[in-house]
């Protein structure tokens, strides 16, 4: 049990990385548009 947790975890925090980097990504495509 205390694996797949671990497990479960690793896949989550990678989860949390591309959702910070598409949340960046937006955003600064956003200030982009705003400056044309």
């Amino acid at each position: 049990m205390v694996s797949t947790h671990t497990n479960h975890s690793k896949i989550l925090n990678y989860n949390d990385k591309y959702a910070i980097f598409e949340s960046l990504f937006y955003h600064f495509l956003l200030k982009a548009l705003k400056m044309l």
